[in-house]
């Protein structure tokens, strides 16, 4: 298991079928302009499953509540 330890405030992402950057930067309250430029990319729409980007600032969404029907 290999361990990544950013070095500035952020979080590591690894895309997921269907992911665009637009939504991933939306959730995490990142700028695309931002993640483009800290990764070095200069192509905003391609990205396979699997492929990480570091999302510099980013914000963890809180989870979605659960509900439970009472018994």
């Amino acid at each position: 298991v290999l361990l990544s330890i950013p070095k500035k405030r952020g979080l590591y992402y690894k895309f997921k079928n269907g992911d665009t950057l637009a939504k991933v930067a939306t959730l995490y309250k990142v700028s695309i302009d931002d993640i483009l430029d800290v990764n070095h990319l200069e192509e905003a729409d391609i990205f396979s499953p699997g492929q990480r980007i570091f999302l510099p600032g980013a914000v963890i969404p809180d989870p979605v509540p659960i509900w439970y029907s009472p018994v």
